[in-house]
């Protein structure tokens, strides 16, 4: 659970400066197409991923646990909002649907709130936040 003041403090950034603190990159439904995963270099044993399409996305978690029955659920699927850099995943079951999505090192990354909190604070990157990878093309 994100604690309120991380919440209210995000929601007060993205509405003062218009994300302006994360992006003066244009962030359109095209540019975000992608699959988003924890960075390639990690050996991680749980986490999540997000793939946004034009308008809608899926969602979903991974773990090493084998037979974890909360993994049953995924992946949810809905469709998506963006509002400048917020973004929002309109699916109830989604842990943290409110999320910033930002440029860094020449691809997008999408940051839970106390994430984006830490990188406005302290200019690091979460291991939590996810990077955008092309998705697969149909064969």
């Amino acid at each position: 659970m994100i604690p309120l003041r991380t919440l209210m403090l995000f929601a007060l950034l993205v509405s003062l400066s218009g994300c302006a603190s994360f992006t003066s990159v244009p962030i359109t439904n095209k540019a975000v197409q992608g699959r988003y995963t924890l960075d390639e270099k990690g050996g991680w044993y749980a986490g999540e991923y997000i793939v946004l399409r034009e308008k809608d996305f899926e969602y979903g978690q991974f773990t090493d646990v084998v037979g974890d029955p909360r993994m049953e659920m995924f992946p949810l699927r809905g469709r998506y909002k963006l509002d400048g850099c917020l973004l929002t995943l309109d699916h109830r079951l989604v842990e943290s649907p409110h999320r910033i999505i930002t440029p860094h090192k020449g691809r997008l990354i999408i940051l839970k709130p106390n994430e984006a909190d830490l990188l406005l604070q302290t200019g690091k990157i979460s291991l939590e936040a996810l990077y955008q990878r092309p998705l697969s093309r149909p064969n």
